[in-house]
């Protein structure tokens, strides 16, 4: 049978074996928030009210826009107040994609691409969307995370609008954790074992 050091011991190994194939593994953290203008369009591509849109077209004219950073978190924290990238146009409804480097700092090592919109909200004077995607980096370390977009525009008829994109943890990362947990466990079980002992021969 086999005893709680030695079951101790296989947890620590699992760990460790983990943590080495993780070791080059680190996601990029934290949120990124920019704005610009924007105008609402129509399935062809025309200018549209908020009722009738189904896509949006950034810095009106072109097959794109730009927009400038507002704030950054994490991984973002070096990206200076007012950095511009570029960020292309779409379609929401239906959302045409994925849209490979949606939207791009790559000029401060970042992209992003969009994989899907989750939900649309029209309300009097704005429009709100969110979305999921991927958030890649070409800085040493950082690998692609998984993330999730959204965005909104205060005006019907298309004027500013502000988006953020956030990090989200990924799975293995949290199974890390409770590893980890599960580890800790067992050693604080492993430490108590020889008191046990001592308190229960003493008893006899």
């Amino acid at each position: 049978m086999i005893s709680i050091r030695e079951s101790s011991r296989w947890v620590v190994a699992v760990v460790l074996a983990m943590c080495a194939m993780l070791a080059h593994a680190v996601p990029i953290e934290g949120d990124v928030s920019f704005g610009g203008s924007f105008r609402l369009i129509d399935a062809s591509g025309n200018p549209t009210s908020l009722s009738l849109s189904t896509g949006i077209d950034f810095s009106p004219n072109g097959s794109g826009g730009d927009f400038i950073v507002t704030s950054g978190t994490g991984s973002f924290v070096g990206v200076s107040f007012f950095t511009p990238g570029s960020i292309k146009d779409f379609q929401f409804a239906p959302f045409v994609g994925p849209i490979s480097n949606f939207w791009d700092l790559s000029s401060v090592g970042f992209t992003f691409d969009l994989t899907s919109i989750d939900n649309i909200v029209k309300s009097p004077g704005a429009i709100a969307l969110t979305g999921s995607g991927i958030i890649h980096s070409t800085i040493a370390g950082l690998d692609s995370t998984p993330g999730i977009w959204s965005l909104t525009g205060n005006s019907t008829d298309g004027v500013i609008f502000s988006l953020a994109s956030t990090t989200v943890p990924e799975p293995l990362t949290a199974a890390m954790l409770g590893f980890g947990l599960v580890g800790f466990g067992f050693a604080r079980l492993v430490k108590r074992q020889p008191h046990l002992k001592c308190r229960s021969s003493a008893l006899v």
